[in-house]
């Protein structure tokens, strides 16, 4: 009979949530077009178009271009509804602009209805005044290691990115390194400036946060510039932040243990000591 009572509010709390699922509206999907154009040397003008290619709209959209040292922000965007488009010009002038290929990064950040932030990153190559540069060879060597954090971890997953970075260049360069991290993971030390002699090679590791709603496996990229002999370089990695869902059985296992243990010997010290004061 008890099961009876039971059985009506639990149908009511499962068609509520239903309809809670059901009713939770809408994707964004952000897609970006840029168009470069070398108007006199040391002057470059961008073209930009933010497409909205999902069914909810597009909150607080704020677009920054990232080109070198270079930064542009453009804040006054609005929203960008479902199917619509946002579009704006950029002009970089710098007289000092050295030949050689540059990695431009677009930054769309962006709201959902809920306030949510995300955020979406677009890149591209600008090759300028190649025609002046001759052996332009990369001899920076770049390799990384990504992390994998596993959601079904005891505490709040962090992880750690390793970046390699080896000069063969016969004299000293100072790369500039940025991460361009995903929707849902973050660092405090994205971005720094180095200094390799030739033939140095070092390691710089950064820490890395996941929030708790990433459950699949995501895309960063690195971009690395500097400059040699008058010349301009930049390289960009892409890799995977991998993000799995296995049981840690094994350290329950352990942990359950190290208590276990720690218990059975505050008992047995307990009864040692009763015993000392009986006698």
């Amino acid at each position: 009979m008890m099961m009876k009572y039971y059985i009506f509010p639990i149908l009511i709390i499962f068609l509520v949530l239903s309809l809670a699922m059901e009713g939770y509206g809408g994707i964004i999907k952000t897609g970006v077009v840029s168009r470069y154009r070398v108007e006199k040397p040391g002057k470059i003008e961008m073209d930009v178009k933010i497409l909205n290619t999902g069914n909810a709209t597009a909150y607080n959209v704020v677009v920054t271009i990232f080109l070198a040292d270079w930064v542009h922000i453009t804040d006054d965007l609005g929203r960008n509804p479902p199917g619509g488009n946002l579009q704006f010009s950029a002009e970089y002038i710098n007289p000092a602009l050295k030949p050689g290929r540059y990695t431009g990064i677009i930054r769309t950040r962006f709201k959902e209805q809920s306030g949510k932030s995300h955020k979406a990153y677009h890149f591209f190559e600008i090759p300028y005044n190649m025609d002046q540069v001759a052996n332009y060879d990369a001899h920076l060597d770049l390799q990384i290691k990504s992390p994998l954090f596993n959601t079904k971890g005891l505490w709040q997953p962090k992880g750690k990115i390793s970046l390699s970075m080896k000069n063969g260049f016969p004299i000293t360069v100072r790369p500039h390194v940025t991460f361009y991290l995903p929707d849902g993971f973050s660092s405090h030390e994205s971005n720094w400036i180095d200094q390799l002699s030739n033939g140095e090679e070092i390691i710089k590791t950064i820490p890395l946060s996941k929030d708790q709603w990433v459950t699949q496996n995501s895309t960063y990229n690195v971009v690395v510039w500097y400059e040699y002999n008058g010349f301009h370089y930049s390289q960009r990695i892409q890799d995977h932040i991998q993000v799995e869902s296995r049981p840690v059985y094994f350290r329950w296992f352990i942990i359950f243990g190290a208590i276990s243990s720690v218990i059975f010997s505050g008992i047995m010290l307990y009864r040692n000591r009763s015993r000392l004061v009986r006698v």
